[in-house]
C-alpha cells in the first residue's frame, strides 16, 4: 500500500484491521504500522477487541501493550493486561505510572468480609486498614522507627510522614510486581472521618499517593442504621464527638462526598448475590476474575477482623437489638430525618418495620 494510502487509510467500527487483526499475523513491520496507525487515531476501541479473537501470542501481547501505553490509552492497556492474565500470561509489562486498587469504606460496614474475598483472588495482595496519620495505637511499635521516634522526641511534620510513607508502599508495590501480583489497599477511611471533632473533606490516601500513581478505587457501603447499631456496640462511637447518631449521618456524607466519583458496592447486595457481586468487585478494580474467591476467604486473617473471625459463608447478619439509647435517638425528629436523608443518598429505606 502506498505511504499516502496508508496515512488516510479509515477504520471501520465493524472491520477496523479488514478481516485479521494484526495480532492475527505474523510479527512485521506492516502489521505493527497496522496497529500503529489504528490506536494513534481517534476511533473508540470496543470492550471487547482484544478478547474476540484474543491475543494468544505472547511477543504480540507484548506489543499491543506497549503500543497502548505509547499512545496514552493506559486505561485500555489496563483491561487487556487483566484479559491476558485470565488466559494464563504471566509477568506482563506493566504501565507507568502503576495502577493501584484502593477500597474505601467506614468501620461496622461489613468492608472486612468484602476485603477478605478480594484478598482470596490468586495474584492480588492486600494491604489493610492502611492510612498514613492514624496514631491511635497502643504505643508498642518495635518494627516502624518513625513512631517511635515520634513517641521518644516529637511529632513529625505532615510532609516528613508523606515522604516516608510514599517510600513504604513503593517498596510493596516492588515486591508484589516481582512476585507478578496486583496491589490493593484497603483504606483505613474511619481514621478520617469518624475521630475526633472533624471530619476530613477528603481521602487521605488518595491524595497522598496520586501524583505519582493512578488509582481504580471501590467504595462499600451498609445501610447506616446498622453501622450505627454496631458501632455503638463495640463502643466505637466515642471517638467522634459528639458522640450521636445525627454527627454519625453528617460524618457519612462527608465520606459520601469525598467518594462521589468511585463506584459502589453495596455490603447487602453483595451477601445476597456473592457471585455477581465479586464480577462487580473485579471490574470496578480490574483484577481478574476467579470465583475460588468465594470459598478461600475464611482462611484469610486481616487487621480489622473482630466481627468476621471463623467466618466461612456470606449471609447477611440480622440487624442487633436497638438499644434505649439509640431508640432515644431515633425518636427525636431532627435525628430520625437525618438518618432518612442519609439512607436515601445512599439508596436505602428507613420505615418503622426497620426499627423494631
Amino acid at each position: 500500500m502506498p505511504a499516502e494510502n496508508m496515512q488516510n487509510e479509515s477504520f471501520s467500527p465493524d472491520e477496523p484491521f479488514g478481516y485479521h487483526p494484526p495480532w492475527q499475523t505474523p510479527i512485521n513491520p506492516k502489521s505493527l504500522a497496522k496497529l500503529d496507525r489504528l490506536l494513534a487515531s481517534d476511533w473508540e476501541l470496543p470492550p471487547e477487541l482484544f478478547s474476540l479473537p484474543p491475543i494468544t501470542d505472547r511477543y504480540w501481547a507484548e506489543h499491543v501493550l506497549a503500543a497502548l501505553a505509547r499512545h496514552g490509552r493506559l486505561d485500555q492497556a489496563d483491561k487487556l493486561r487483566v484479559e491476558l492474565r485470565q488466559q494464563g500470561m504471566s509477568h506482563l509489562a506493566v504501565q507507568q505510572p502503576r495502577l493501584i486498587r484502593s477500597l474505601h469504606h467506614l468501620a461496622c460496614t461489613g468492608g472486612t468480609l468484602i476485603s477478605k474475598v478480594i484478598a482470596s483472588l490468586p495474584s492480588v495482595a492486600l494491604l489493610s486498614e492502611v492510612n498514613p496519620l492514624n496514631r491511635n495505637t497502643d504505643g508498642f511499635h518495635p518494627n516502624n522507627p518513625l513512631l517511635l521516634l515520634e513517641q521518644g522526641w516529637r511529632p513529625l511534620r505532615h510532609d516528613q510522614i508523606r515522604e516516608a510513607f510514599r517510600a513504604d508502599i513503593d517498596q510493596a508495590i516492588r515486591f508484589t510486581a516481582e512476585a507478578d501480583h496486583d496491589l490493593v489497599l484497603r483504606d483505613h477511611s474511619h481514621s478520617d472521618f469518624c475521630r475526633g471533632t472533624d471530619p476530613q473533606q477528603h481521602v487521605l490516601l488518595l491524595s497522598w499517593l496520586s501524583p505519582q500513581h493512578r488509582f481504580r478505587s471501590l467504595r462499600t457501603l451498609r445501610h447506616p442504621l446498622d453501622s450505627w447499631l454496631a458501632l455503638v456496640h463495640a463502643g466505637w462511637h466515642v471517638q467522634f464527638t459528639p458522640s450521636t447518631l445525627l454527627e454519625y449521618c453528617r460524618r457519612q456524607h462527608a465520606f459520601l462526598d469525598a467518594t462521589e466519583a468511585m463506584p459502589e458496592l453495596h455490603y447487602e447486595d453483595f451477601c445476597a448475590a456473592p457471585l455477581d457481586g465479586l464480577e462487580q468487585i473485579c471490574d470496578a478494580l480490574l483484577l481478574p476474575f476467579n470465583a475460588s474467591a468465594l470459598k478461600r476467604f475464611g482462611s484469610v486473617h486481616l487487621s480489622g477482623d473482630s466481627g468476621r473471625q471463623a467466618i466461612n459463608e456470606i449471609i447477611l447478619r440480622p440487624r442487633r437489638p436497638i438499644p434505649d439509647r439509640v431508640r432515644a435517638e431515633l425518636a427525636d425528629p431532627a435525628s430520625y430525618q437525618g438518618l432518612c436523608d442519609l439512607c436515601d443518598r445512599m439508596g436505602y429505606t428507613v420505615g418503622s418495620a426497620s426499627l423494631q
